[in-house]
């Protein structure tokens, strides 16, 4: 009887905590309305100055701070539909970004430990600087599936073969 008394606390207990587990997990999205970026005003949704905005395949949008550290975490299909210019016509406001008057941005490779989903390293990263200090980085996660699909892309590979034939043909002109 003890045991079995034992065993039906042990089961509350453990649905209990699941159950309080399951409520964490949907509290601790942030649901996007604006834009996101290190600028304080009405149409953006502030994050602090040298964010890094990491956007994974399973659409999740985690904003960690320059120490690792994890800011907010939004889901990319609960964010309001902003509208962009181009053939898209809307993008999630997870993935619009507002960045000071004056910025510049580049790709290049990053690398940052986080608290929660260990070292995230790329070789491409979109980072925004503004005086020299880094305003923001965005970091798009890709699935093996894209990666592959850019290797066969004809288009990579159209590049790839008119570069060969401009240094063939330069390496040709300069021995004739």
């Amino acid at each position: 009887m003890k045991s079995i008394l034992a065993i039906g606390i042990t089961v509350m207990l453990i649905c209990n905590i699941g159950l309080v587990q399951a409520q964490n997990q949907s509290s601790e999205y942030t649901i996007i309305k604006k834009p996101l970026g290190p600028v304080k005003d009405n149409y953006t949704h502030y994050i602090p100055l040298g964010s890094i905005i990491y956007h994974s395949t399973d659409g999740i949008t985690t904003v960690y701070s320059p120490d690792g550290k994890v800011i907010l975490k939004a889901k990319d299909s609960e964010a309001t539909k902003i509208p962009i210019p181009g053939p898209v016509g809307f993008a999630p406001a997870t993935h619009v970004y507002q960045v000071p008057s004056g910025s510049s941005s580049s790709s290049e490779p990053f690398e940052l430990q986080t608290e929660d989903r260990g070292l995230i390293s790329t070789r491409k990263a979109e980072v925004t600087y503004k005086n020299g200090k880094v305003v923001l980085v965005v970091i798009e996660e890709k699935s093996i599936k894209d990666a592959i699909i850019q290797l066969f892309n004809p288009r990579t590979w159209m590049e790839k073969l008119e570069r060969l034939f401009d240094l063939i043909h330069h390496w040709w002109r300069a021995i004739w």
